[in-house]
This record gives C-alpha cells, structure tokens and sequence, in this order.
C-alpha cells in the first residue's frame, strides 16, 4: 500500500475488482453462499485444464534438460487430476 497506485495497479485494481462485484451483489440480491457455491463449482472444472497446460513444460527437455518430466508420467497425472474433479463434483452432487 506503500507504493500507490502507480507502483501497485495490480493490487489496488483487485480492491477496485472485488468492491464493485460486491456492490453489485448487493443491487441485485444475490446469496453470497450460493456465489461462494458457484465459485468453487467454476474452480473444480477449470483447475484441470490449467493444471495440464502447466504441465506442458515439465515434459520439455529443451526447458528442462535435467529434470524433465517423465513423458509416461503426464497421462497418470491427467487421469488422476481428472479423477479428482470427477470426484468433487459426485460429492458435491450427494449432498
């Protein structure tokens, strides 16, 4: 807070952000709960394709010539992340 709003924009557009969605949500009467619900449902089903694009780059050799990722490794990792959403969206689902 230190630097302004010229040395922080990142930071003080996320306040601005969150301050006007939170207005908003107050003009049109919208549950926080059921936002927070929402929230968590839109993270589950986007969290695995990000999760494999950042994968791409630890089966690279040419990034990573000494640690790469094992190539046999990225479709256990993809069936297992994969797994676990299916698996947050059955519990969700049971309740």
């Amino acid at each position: 807070m230190s630097l302004g709003f010229e040395g922080a924009r990142g930071f003080y557009a996320t306040i601005i952000a969150a301050t006007v969605m939170r207005t908003l949500m107050s003009t049109l009467e919208l549950d926080p709960v059921k936002a927070l619900v929402w929230s968590a449902i839109v993270n589950g089903v986007i969290a695995v394709p990000i999760m494999v694009v950042m994968m791409s780059p630890l089966s690279d050799r040419a990034i990573r010539p000494r640690r790469s990722f094992a190539p046999y490794r990225r479709p256990v990792v993809v069936v297992l992340m994969s797994l676990s959403a299916a698996n947050r969206s059955v519990r969700f689902g049971s309740k």
